[in-house]
């Protein structure tokens, strides 16, 4: 009886989908989605989109608008923020 029970949730002749791996996003794409993010508040996505004008990846280098990013997701706790935010005050770039 409890081996009807498991053939129940597992019929032998049930025929599934294989599953598919998402396709990979460009870093245009990835930029986009942290930019709106960003703008909604979330820390990662603002740390995240600093970094990639601190490094001038996919995006113009910026260092001022590194900065500001920095600082958004660092008053919001996010320590790898705070840290970066510190090295642009160290080094001069983007801050006053």
């Amino acid at each position: 009886m409890a081996n009807n029970w498991l053939q129940s949730l597992f019929p032998a002749n049930k025929k599934t989908a294989p599953a598919k791996a998402p396709k990979p996003k460009s870093e245009s794409e990835l930029a986009e989605e942290w930019r709106v993010a960003a703008e909604q508040g979330d820390a990662e996505a603002q740390f995240n989109l600093g970094l990639l004008h601190y490094e001038g990846q996919v995006i113009e280098q910026n260092y001022g608008e590194a900065a500001r990013l920095y600082g958004l997701a660092a008053a919001q706790g996010h320590k790898t923020a705070q840290f970066n935010l510190g090295v642009l005050y160290d080094e001069g770039h983007g801050v006053r």
